[in-house]
């Protein structure tokens, strides 16, 4: 988990955003979206929080950035 978050993401609500989606904590997502995260800041890796998100193929975690976004 602690290789994907990156100095490129400084913003510690989107270091928590892309935790919370690999963790599945959907409470979570919604409350750091709803707290201002950008899901489309990049890790290291070039991938975005809604990268993750579409990756876990959950469609409760993909619903909620359609709504919160």
């Amino acid at each position: 988990m602690v290789d994907i978050l990156d100095e490129h993401i400084t913003d510690c609500k989107n270091k928590a955003l892309i935790s919370a989606i690999c963790e599945n904590d959907h409470a979570e997502i919604k409350k750091m979206l709803m707290q201002g995260a950008d899901p489309t800041l990049r890790d290291k890796n070039g991938n975005s929080a809604l990268t993750y998100a579409f990756d876990t193929d959950d469609l409760n975690i993909i619903n909620i950035f359609i709504v919160n976004s």
